[in-house]
């Protein structure tokens, strides 16, 4: 855990190790806040009880602690550029307090529920989060401003879907997992995306999304049982790799829309 704070008011302690200035009561000032009682490992820490007075506080990074909740306070850091809470126990940001932090730069939560509308007001620069419904996704990408942000990496699936929240992919850059449902749009700047059981992809053509970007390196496509061909050449992104995995009605690789409407195919 990381507690980044500018200016010496707070000092704390981790565990039964404390920092030698702690026990230099001259060096105490009388409106300090003592953080004591802090787990040596940050996988042990299950519970904070307030962040309301460290309104200083620039960096919070509690990723894969045992947290269950939002922290009490966490929306008076106003000066909170960084929150990480991935990996956590949190399954809920609840409303009003993500757009209490207007200065949050980078934003991770791999798995949990909250407001969109609070997300699309700030202006994070890198965002690692999932999305619940394909509407609240279309609104965010909709509401990107070109190269607002310089690395993401969304997951969107419908709250029905069957998906293991606790497993997120590893990828660099700017990434993109549908989970069983249709998107309308992609960021114009994904990189990397990856499709997975999503049943009502049947073709390329269903795959509108795909003509809104434009650095494409990366494919992934699994489970996805309807698909029977994977691209239009139509396409213009520069497509680098293309991962096929368990997609039994496959026929073709690329389809190619001719102007008269009959399609020039090439099989896999």
């Amino acid at each position: 855990m990381a507690l980044e704070i500018a200016g010496p008011k707070f000092m704390g302690a981790a565990g039964d190790r404390v920092i030698d200035f702690m026990w230099h009561e001259e060096r105490w000032g009388k409106d300090l806040e003592k953080i004591t009682s802090l787990p040596n490992s940050i996988s042990d820490l299950e519970n904070l009880a307030t962040l309301a007075k460290l309104m200083a506080l620039r960096k919070l990074d509690l990723g894969w602690s045992r947290i269950k909740e939002i922290t009490h306070g966490l929306e008076m850091l106003v000066n909170l550029r960084y929150l990480n809470l991935e990996g956590t126990k949190i399954r809920e940001i609840p409303s009003g307090i993500l757009s209490k932090l207007p200065q949050l730069q980078v934003l991770k939560f791999n798995c949990g529920k909250w407001n969109v509308e609070e997300i699309v007001s700030l202006k994070l620069e890198c965002f690692k989060g999932p999305f619940y419904g394909v509407d609240d996704f279309n609104k965010y990408v909709g509401s990107l401003r070109e190269g607002q942000l310089s690395h993401y990496q969304f997951r969107v699936r419908e709250m029905t879907a069957k998906i293991d929240d606790d497993v997120f992919w590893e990828s660099e850059g700017k990434c993109v997992m549908l989970c069983n449902c249709n998107v309308s749009l992609l960021p114009k700047d994904a990189q990397t995306l990856t499709i997975f059981k999503c049943d009502n992809l049947r073709s390329s053509s269903d795959a509108s999304y795909l003509e809104c970007t434009r650095e494409l390196k990366s494919i992934s496509i699994w489970w996805c049982k309807e698909i029977e061909d994977i691209l239009s050449y139509s396409y213009t992104f520069p497509l680098q790799s293309l991962e096929l995995k368990y997609l039994g009605k496959l026929q073709v690789l690329f389809r190619e829309i001719e102007e008269e409407g009959k399609d020039t195919t090439i099989f896999p």
